[in-house]
């Protein structure tokens, strides 16, 4: 017995891997997009995140180094007054020992040789103190000059200090992001924040100092 041999139409299969390879080339291809977008949004948001970084670093540096800077006037003002506490005690106890010499030279001119030594120091120290007092005394006036000069200067730099932290924020992030920019909103916070440094500060003039006159 032969077998049946089958002669109908041949089904030709040729090209069907060549398919499913360009949808597996597809879809690799769509996701090495979606991994390159998500890489390049990832850069994004890290310079972004950097610039923001820096330029509050550098906005927070500047406003310590006005802080800094009013420390140090404090402590100018401070020294500046105690030279003229000096000045004016010095100035006291000169007139006082030239008053006290006169009154010793008064009791003391019926004892010829005490009488004589008194007399000699007294003349020695009138004229010491006739120097002594002008000279003192100019210094005092600069030096009472000096110190709402030292005051005005911190009190400028406190200010200028809020204006010069935002321009330079503002530059710091643009130097590291010149695309970044800052919302409206965004601006009235740090406005609000670089204000509340001088919350860190606080005005003794009037009645505040008035009771540490005696």
């Amino acid at each position: 017995m032969r077998p049946t041999v089958y002669e109908g139409p041949v089904i030709r299969q040729r090209g069907q891997a060549f398919v499913v390879m360009l949808a597996l080339l597809a879809t690799l291809s769509l996701a090495f997009v979606a991994v390159f977008d998500t890489g390049q949004v990832m850069v994004a948001k890290l310079r972004l995140t950097n610039a923001a970084d820096a330029a509050v670093l550098s906005a927070a540096t500047w406003e310590a180094r006005g802080l800094n800077f009013a420390a140090s006037m404090n402590r100018a003002v401070i020294a500046n007054e105690a030279a003229l506490a000096q000045s004016v005690s010095l100035r006291s106890w000169s007139a006082y020992m030239n008053r006290t010499l006169s009154n010793s030279a008064a009791i003391t001119r019926w004892l010829p040789y005490l009488n004589a030594a008194t007399e000699v120091l007294r003349r020695f120290w009138q004229g010491f103190d006739r120097g002594l007092q002008p000279s003192l005394g100019n210094a005092e006036a600069i030096y009472s000059m000096a110190i709402p000069l030292l005051a005005a200067a911190q009190e400028l730099m406190l200010q200028s200090s809020e204006a010069s932290a935002l321009a330079l924020l503002r530059d710091t992030l643009a130097a590291n992001d010149p695309r970044a920019r800052i919302t409206p909103g965004g601006e009235a916070l740090l406005a609000r924040a670089v204000a509340g440094a001088r919350g860190f500060t606080s005005r003794y003039a009037g009645p505040d100092r008035a009771r540490q006159r005696d």
